[in-house]
């Protein structure tokens, strides 16, 4: 589970790991880092994995830390990953990260990503949409955005409107 909001804990990079996974070894630390695309940031770092990240990560940016969680989720290698919110409040280059490692995964891990960031969902196998805490339709993208009745695609009229005005 990666949620919204990580928590990291004033700790080094490798605890924050083996909070998760403790018979992690680096070698492991590192691949799940890689995937995450947090690895980069991390060996430009003076201690790399003995990196102290700060009282709930404030060391850290917001794409940083959300790379870290998520890190930190693959490095138990899970059969199911749920995302909640992992890239609502990420600039567009941590978003392209995190959705780049979501890509990645998705081929061998079920995934479960809960968003309201419409970009987010466009590789999904399945949309779910709700409202009102009930599903009022499902479908992969494509075929929702095409549909013009559909809940989803008047989502995304509604915001290239939003976007076209601003």
């Amino acid at each position: 589970y990666v949620p919204q909001e990580p928590f990291l804990f004033n700790e080094t990079v490798r605890n924050n790991m083996l909070w998760s996974m403790p018979s992690a070894s680096d070698t492991q630390i590192w691949a799940a880092l890689k995937t995450s695309h947090a690895d980069n940031f991390i060996k430009e770092t003076e201690n790399k994995l003995d990196t102290v990240v700060g009282d709930r990560g404030g060391r850290l940016s917001g794409g940083q830390r959300q790379r870290i969680s998520l890190a930190r989720a693959i490095v138990r290698n899970p059969c199911m990953l749920i995302l909640d919110e992992s890239t609502s409040s990420l600039d567009t280059e941590s978003e392209k990260f995190i959705q780049d490692s979501i890509d990645q995964l998705s081929k061998n891990v079920t995934i479960i990503t809960i968003a309201h960031r419409l970009s987010t969902i466009k590789n999904a196998d399945i949309v779910y949409v709700m409202d009102k805490g009930m599903i009022i339709e499902s479908g992969d993208y494509d075929s929702l955005i095409k549909d013009r009745e559909s809940k989803l695609s008047s989502l995304i009229k509604a915001q290239d409107n939003k976007n076209t005005i601003e």
